[in-house]
């Protein structure tokens, strides 16, 4: 949830082969630049990501390495492990969510009215497990 859900979301990029599926709700997805850079190429699909090696500030690096694994499920999403993402309408953190959102599977991006609350959480975490079962 929120910065853990950067926290397991980096782990399962940085671990693929020991991650079946990962629950994201409301993650936050990093630096406003870098989420601005790839709403600026006009999304997932026709963004190109910077040479990795170039970037000097490690926190920046980790944030493109990120989003180029988002990427993974426009470009290879039968490779990558289950994602689902959840979060309220009202939520600051919707907008870079449904970016990547955008590209999943149907069910596996839920919406729910509501803002960073685990009022939303919840529930969509329960109906996450409900479907996955």
């Amino acid at each position: 949830i929120s910065m853990g859900g950067l926290g397991a979301a980096s782990y399962a990029m940085e671990h693929e082969e020991l991650v079946q599926g990962v629950i994201l709700l409301a993650p936050f997805m990093g630096d406003a630049d870098v989420i601005d850079e790839v709403k600026a190429a006009g999304g997932l699909e026709k963004w190109t990501p910077p040479d990795l090696a170039a970037i000097e500030d490690e926190g920046g690096r980790q944030y493109y390495k990120l989003w180029s694994w988002y990427q993974e499920y426009v470009t290879s999403p039968s490779t990558q492990p289950e994602l689902y993402i959840g979060h309220g309408q009202d939520d600051g953190l919707g907008g870079p969510n449904d970016m990547v959102g955008a590209f999943l599977p149907d069910g596996h991006l839920k919406i729910i009215p509501g803002k960073h609350k685990w009022k939303v959480w919840t529930p969509i975490f329960a109906d996450f497990i409900r479907a996955i079962r």
